[in-house]
């Protein structure tokens, strides 16, 4: 008897805890997850004791705790990252593995640590260096015909909304090693955080940190296939941005939009919708896609 196989890889998936109202935490995990091969992927899980109107209907019974113990058993992630001690045993998530050489629960203020060698050291996932040099060797070590667009915009003080699309990297000192690599590698174009810059992403396809995040893993075909999804939100809530990370993690496509730059977005807005609200070919009822 003969047998065959095959290994597949993928990230380790990563939910991190944090309380929903807390917009520096919220936008520092989304930066940091633009470091990691398969960062886009992680979960972001709302922590809070308490009854909140937002993730909790009035007539549901049960505790605050209860919301992230549902969002774990929806992302099944591999290794939670608490903001505060405690958080994790709290929900009844044991710090132990049987299938993975990795801590369980890991403090997002020890999330990596840098060696004597001044090396950084993720305590779970790889980080996406690895990814730029592959790039770079397979397809960007000479001129291309046509380039794809890359770009880094640049921070805004208090507006998350490039941070999750296309990604922005942290500020921290001790990452500049990846925003240095990516910057010499893909030559990005440097972009200022406003409403045109939304609107050049959308309708050119720039690609950002978090693009590269993704490189070489599959999405779940039905996901691909699955409508076009319009996703207004308002980046400088952090409840707002945790609802648009999660939700693009199951639904594709999805279009950002900020709340605040809806108005230089109608036109587009307007030509997307019709271009997919149209007859279906040969249904004799006039019914729409």
């Amino acid at each position: 008897m003969r047998f065959t196989g095959s290994v597949a890889l993928r990230p380790v998936r990563l939910g991190f805890l944090l309380p929903p109202d807390d917009f520096a935490l919220v936008r520092r995990v989304v930066r940091l997850c633009s470091c990691l091969w398969g960062g886009r992927y992680n979960s972001i899980i709302p922590f809070f004791e308490d009854v909140r109107s937002r993730w909790i209907a009035s007539y549901l019974p049960g505790e605050g705790v209860d919301v992230a113990r549902g969002y774990i058993d929806f992302f099944e992630p591999d290794v939670l990252v608490e903001a505060t001690a405690g958080m994790a045993a709290r929900l009844g998530w044991r710090d132990e593995s049987r299938y993975l050489p990795l801590p369980r629960v890991v403090p997002l203020d020890k999330f990596y640590e840098v060696d004597s060698r001044g090396r950084v050291e993720f305590a779970a996932g790889i980080d996406i260096i690895n990814v730029i040099q592959h790039l770079y060797d397979q397809e960007y070590k000479y001129q291309l015909r046509h380039r794809v667009p890359y770009a880094m915009v640049e921070v805004a003080p208090d507006d998350a909304f490039f941070d999750v699309f296309p990604g922005v990297f942290p500020e921290d000192e001790a990452l500049a090693y990846i925003a240095n690599a990516y910057r010499d590698v893909f030559e990005p174009e440097v972009l200022p955080p406003d409403a045109a810059t939304s609107l050049r992403s959308i309708n050119e396809g720039f690609i950002g940190p978090l693009w590269i995040s993704l490189h070489g893993l599959e999405e779940d075909l039905d996901r691909r296939r699955s409508d076009q999804t319009i996703f207004m939100f308002d980046p400088t809530e952090a409840g707002d941005i945790i609802d648009y990370w999660n939700y693009r993690l199951v639904r594709g496509p999805v279009l950002p939009i900020s709340v605040k730059w809806l108005p230089e977005h109608v036109a587009l807005l307007r030509d997307r919708i019709e271009r997919v609200h149209r007859p279906i070919p040969g249904n004799p009822y006039g019914t729409m896609f």
